[in-house]
C-alpha cells in the first residue's frame, strides 16, 4: 500500500501496461486490502469484479488475501487458476498458511527495521549526551539502579573529587565515601531515599585526596523502564565552593549590617552624655584640687574614657563600608583589636603579653580589615586554650623585618595537628564542632594580607603551641604632609570669633565654658535656623557644627554657607556621633572637613579649633598637628 493505490510487488505473468499501482476502487485487491479478509471466486467470468484481461487469458477461479503483519495489512495475495472451482476448502487452507507465513516474516522484517532504527537513534542519542556532558563543569552520571553500577561518568568527576573515574567504575562507593564526616548522615538518608524513589538532592561536603574541601550539590533522578519500574538513574554533582564562600560572606555582611544600625543609634545616645562627661571631668582635673577629690574626678574620667572605647569599638567592627587604606601606625591597630577582645581574654584567664616596636613605620593598611585579620587569630587562640586547658597565654609582638613590618601571635594552646596545619588557610576548613565556626575566618585572612602585599602563614607544636606570622610591606602614600603640633590658643594673638552649633545643651555649654578659659568669643545656637541668622550678620573664625539636629541639619547649614563663603565653610568642624550610617561617611568624605566624633577630649578640641581658626592666617603649614595624613584625604584618620 501506497499513496494512490497499491503497488504491484510481483506477478507470474506481464502485467498490462500502465497497472504497476492498482488504484483503490471498486477491484478485488482494494476490497480485500480493505475488508482485510480473504475472497474466493470460482466463476470468475461471471463475476462483477472480474477483469477482462484475466477472462480472456483462461481466468476460471481466483482466491485473494490479506497478509497481515501484526494489525496492519502489508499487502494482498492473488491466486489464479483456469480451472473452474478451484480452490476447494484444502486448497484455500494450504493458501492461507503460506499467506500467513509471509506475514510473519514482514513481521520479522519490520520489527528488525525498527530495532535498528532504534539502536541507531540510541546511538546517535548517546554520542550527543557524551558530546554535552563532557563539556559540562558538573559532574554527568548514569547508575544501574539494581546494583548501582556505574554505567558512565563524565571527565569532571576527577577535577571536583580529585580521584580518577576509573576508581569510580570499579568502586561505586567512591564518590560516598570522600563525604565529610559532619554531612555523612544527611548523605545517606539521601541515599535511602533514592533507593525507593530514585530522587536524590542535597549539599555536602566532599574531602578530595589532597586534604582540600569542596562543597557538593547532588541532584539525581529515575529513567523508567517500558513496566514503570525504576532501572536507570540519572544526575549531576556540581561543585558549589565558591557560592557557598559568597553566601555566607553575605550572611555576615547582613550579620554586620544589623548590628551597625543598632550600634549607630545606641552610640548617638550614649556618645552625647559620655562627651560631657569626658569634657566637664577634663575641665576639672586642669584646676588645683585636693588629692581624694582629684582621685575620684580621675576615676569618673577613667570609667568614661574606658565606656568611651567599647562604644567606638562596636561602632569599628559595625561599620559598612568600601576598602579604605590608611596611613597608619600598625601597632595602635594592633592594639585596638586587644582591647576588643579584652573581656575574652579576662574571663578565659588568658594573659596577654605585647612587645610592641617602637621603631616600625606607617604604612598604607584599611584598618577595619587588618583588626578582622587580627581578631580571627586572637579568638581562634583564646577559644582553643579555653577549651582545652581554661589558662593560658598569648604573645603579640612586631619588629622590623627585611620585608617591611613582621607581626607574631603566638598562643601556648594544643596546637594544630600536622596533617591540618597546610589546609588551616582553605575556604570551610575547620576542626571545631558543627555550628561553632564557618571555616571561612583564616581564609577570609589570609586574602586581606595577601591584598596588602603580605604574606601570613603558621608554625605549631602539637601539644604545646601555634604561632602565626604575618609579614607586610612598607606603603607610603603618594603625598604625605609633616606638620607641627599646637600647643594652646596662646600662641593667637587676637580674640577670635567661634559659633557653636549643637541641640545637646550640656554639649553647648561645655564647649562654651572651654573656649572661653582659651580667651575665643563664643556663640552658641541650638539649631540650624539659629545659626543660620547668626552667620548671615557676624563673621566667625570657626564654626563647630553637630550634623544631627532637629529642623534643619548640620548638613544642610553647611550647604547654605558653602553658598555665601567658601573660605568660611572650609573653617567648619563638623561634630558627629554617627559614624556608621553610609550617608554621613560619604558626606565627611566629600566634605574634607576635620571630624570631632563624640566623646571627645578636650585637647582633640583644641587642635580642631586651632586648624580652622589658623587658615584665615595661612599658617596651617607651620602648626598643624606632627603627624603625616594622606594629602587627598583632607581628614586626619589616626
Amino acid at each position: 500500500p501506497e499513496a494512490g493505490g497499491l503497488r504491484r510487488f510481483g506477478t507470474t505473468g506481464e502485467p498490462p501496461e500502465g497497472t504497476s499501482i492498482v488504484p483503490y476502487d471498486e477491484n478485488i485487491p482494494a476490497l480485500v486490502y480493505r475488508d482485510k479478509e480473504t475472497l474466493v471466486i470460482n466463476d470468475y467470468s461471471n463475476h462483477p469484479l472480474s477483469v477482462g484481461y484475466h477472462v480472456q487469458r483462461g481466468v476460471k477461479s481466483i482466491m485473494a488475501a490479506p497478509i497481515i503483519s501484526g494489525e496492519s495489512v502489508v499487502g494482498v495475495v492473488i491466486v489464479n487458476s483456469f480451472d473452474h472451482n478451484h480452490f476447494t476448502p484444502e486448497r484455500v487452507s494450504l493458501v492461507l498458511r503460506i499467506i500467513n507465513g509471509l506475514g510473519s516474516l514482514f513481521e520479522t522484517a519490520r520489527l528488525e527495521d525498527e530495532r535498528a532504527q532504534a539502536e541507531q537513534e540510541s546511538r546517535e542519542s548517546e554520542t550527543r549526551f557524551r558530546q554535552i556532558s563532557e563539556n559540562m563543569r558538573e559532574v554527568v552520571f548514569l547508575l544501574d539502579h539494581g546494583d548501582y553500577e556505574v554505567l558512565y561518568v563524565n571527565d569532571t568527576f576527577e577535577e571536583i573529587w580529585g580521584q580518577p573515574c576509573e576508581g569510580l567504575y570499579e568502586n561505586p562507593m567512591l564518590w560516598i565515601d570522600a563525604v565529610h564526616p559532619d554531612d555523612r548522615y544527611r548523605v545517606d538518608a539521601a541515599l535511602d531515599n533514592q533507593l525507593s524513589t530514585g530522587e536524590f538532592e542535597e549539599e555536602f561536603r566532599i574531602i578530595r585526596p589532597d586534604g582540600t574541601t569542596r562543597w557538593i550539590f547532588h541532584r539525581a533522578f529515575p529513567i523508567l523502564n517500558e513496566a514503570g519500574e525504576i532501572y536507570r538513574i540519572v544526575g549531576i554533582a556540581e561543585d558549589i565552593t565558591e557560592r557557598k564562600e559568597t553566601q555566607e560572606r553575605l550572611q555576615e555582611t547582613a550579620r554586620l549590617a544589623t548590628i551597625g544600625e543598632l550600634a549607630a543609634g545606641v552610640a548617638h545616645e550614649i556618645n552625647n552624655p559620655l562627651t560631657s562627661v569626658l569634657g566637664y571631668s577634663e575641665m576639672v582635673l586642669n584646676n588645683k584640687l585636693p588629692e581624694e577629690v582629684a582621685g575620684d574626678i580621675q576615676t569618673i574620667y577613667d570609667e568614661a574614657q574606658r565606656a568611651a572605647k567599647i562604644v567606638q569599638n562596636l561602632l569599628f567592627f559595625a561599620r559598612r563600608r568600601d576598602t579604605e587604606k590608611q596611613y597608619l601606625d600598625l601597632n595602635s591597630v594592633l592594639i585596638r583589636s586587644l582591647e576588643m577582645k579584652s573581656y575574652d581574654f579576662k574571663v578565659s584567664n588568658i594573659e596577654v603579653v605585647s612587645q610592641l616596636s617602637p621603631e616600625i613605620r606607617r604604612t598604607m593598611i584599611d584598618e577595619h580589615q587588618m583588626v578582622q585579620v587580627f581578631l580571627n587569630i586572637l579568638t581562634n587562640a583564646e577559644q582553643a586554650i579555653h577549651k582545652t586547658r581554661g589558662r593560658g597565654q598569648i604573645g603579640v609582638c612586631t619588629a622590623i623585618s627585611d620585608d617591611g613590618i613582621k607581626i607574631t601571635i603566638k598562643d601556648d594552646g594544643p596546637g594544630i595537628p600536622s596533617e591540618n596545619l597546610h589546609r588551616i588557610f582553605e575556604p570551610f576548613f575547620t576542626t571545631k564542632e558543627v555550628g561553632q565556626g564557618t571555616g571561612l575566618g583564616l581564609s577570609i585572612s589570609y586574602g586581606i594580607i595577601k591584598q596588602h602585599g603580605g604574606d601570613i602563614w603558621a608554625e605549631s607544636v602539637e601539644g604545646e603551641s601555634t604561632t602565626f606570622h604575618i609579614t607586610l610591606p612598607v606603603v607610603v602614600p603618594d603625598e604625605i604632609m609633616v606638620f607641627r603640633s599646637p600647643t594652646s590658643a596662646s600662641r593667637i594673638n587676637t580674640t577670635r570669633h567661634l559659633l557653636v552649633v549643637d541641640d545637646e545643651p550640656h554639649i553647648r555649654d561645655l564647649l562654651r565654658k572651654y573656649l572661653e578659659t582659651e580667651r575665643y568669643t563664643v556663640d552658641l545656637a541650638e539649631d540650624g535656623q539659629e545659626a543660620w541668622r547668626k552667620i548671615q550678620n557676624i563673621k566667625y573664625d570657626c564654626i563647630l557644627l553637630d550634623l544631627k539636629m532637629p529642623g534643619m541639619s548640620g548638613q544642610e547649614l553647611y550647604q547654605l554657607i558653602q553658598g555665601i563663603s567658601e573660605p568660611l565653610a572650609s573653617k567648619v568642624v563638623f561634630i558627629t556621633g554617627d559614624t556608621v550610617s553610609p550617608e554621613t561617611s560619604s558626606f565627611l568624605d566629600s566634605a574634607g572637613n576635620p571630624v570631632l566624633t563624640k566623646p571627645f577630649s578636650i585637647r582633640e578640641l583644641e587642635e580642631e579649633v586651632l586648624r580652622a581658626v589658623l587658615k584665615s592666617d595661612e599658617l596651617a603649614a607651620s602648626i598643624m598637628p606632627d603627624r603625616p595624613v594622606e594629602q587627598s584625604n583632607g581628614r586626619d584618620m589616626s
